[in-house]
């Protein structure tokens, strides 16, 4: 991607859902909650599933489909082979609040896509 990534670092209520939704971070203990990775690092730990999130506005389907093209560019990352790309638009995503089970409920979907009868969320 072109644009700049940033990760959810250990120590903030996404790292928490996420490893309670069975996912696992891979970002080693670091100062910053949200730490702004490089390209390089990205390929480094080739994670399994890549999933972003944001506001929907910013996660637009044009938005997807240009975002998804983007991390096409690096075909060795294994969530690119096999197509394990997620993008989560709500705008309940980066709040902690009531709408936490919403939030563990997208993340989980996406990890385990197979422990649901429905596809996974990928907007």
């Amino acid at each position: 991607p072109s644009r700049d990534l940033y990760a959810v670092g250990r120590g903030t209520f996404l790292n928490e859902l996420l490893m309670i939704a069975g996912g696992e971070n891979v970002l080693p203990q670091t100062m910053a909650k949200y730490p702004k990775i490089s390209k390089e690092f990205i390929i480094a730990k080739s994670p399994e599933v890549i999933i972003e999130i944001g506001p929907k506005s910013n996660l637009s389907n044009k938005g997807i489909l240009v975002r998804k093209k983007a991390w096409g560019n690096y075909p060795s990352l294994r969530a690119v082979k096999s197509d394990r790309l997620y993008f989560i638009g709500a705008d309940y995503i980066l709040i902690p609040g009531p709408r936490l089970v919403n939030i563990l409920d997208d993340l989980t979907r996406n990890i385990h896509p197979q422990l649901f009868s429905k596809q996974p969320v990928k907007n």
